[in-house]
């Protein structure tokens, strides 16, 4: 009696995990500081190579159109981050989106503060929901996916990603998205 107790409850939880993917709510974006635009930006997949006085001000992900090269999703993204006053992107994983996109978007999650990489980044903990949403498997992403301007991919995606000011000093002047 037992045993179809624990397999009751245990098909319970796995219908309602799975009824919550199915969700159609639409991602919620919360305000983030933006920084005055900066003229360079430097993309790293490598936690070692942001450097020391780096913050975080932006954790985000960014969803692609379907049929883009990975040299189209750089682009844009560098075109975002230095817009938003990025110096530096760290890019988590990727993986597909099978609600294909048809455009660039970008969603943040806060923080709500800017915090120190190194002392405070507990890593990719937000936006886990969405990132569940309609996810397929997860894509190879790397410079040389990102440098790539003859294989488009197939699908939409996700990428996450954080944006990192690294001025010294005081905060620069920023503004609200």
């Amino acid at each position: 009696m037992k045993n179809l107790y624990l397999l009751h409850s245990l098909s319970l939880s796995i219908i309602l995990f799975l009824l919550a993917g199915c969700s159609t709510k639409p991602i919620v974006s919360k305000k983030q500081e933006s920084y005055l635009p900066t003229s360079k930006v430097t993309i790293t997949f490598e936690n070692e190579k942001v450097p020391a006085q780096c913050k975080v001000f932006s954790q985000r992900l960014m969803v692609t159109p379907r049929n883009v090269t990975g040299q189209q999703i750089q682009t844009e993204l560098l075109n975002n981050a230095r817009q938003k006053g990025a110096d530096v992107v760290l890019l988590g994983l990727a993986r597909e989106n099978l609600d294909d996109q048809d455009e660039y978007q970008f969603f943040a999650y806060g923080p709500e503060k800017p915090f120190s990489f190194h002392r405070k980044w507990g890593g990719w903990t937000y936006g886990f929901r969405d990132w569940q949403r309609n996810g397929g498997d997860i894509v190879p992403m790397d410079y040389n996916a990102l440098n790539d301007q003859q294989n488009p991919f197939y699908h939409s995606l996700y990428i996450q990603n954080i944006y990192l000011t690294c001025q010294l000093g005081p905060s620069p002047k920023h503004q609200q998205d």
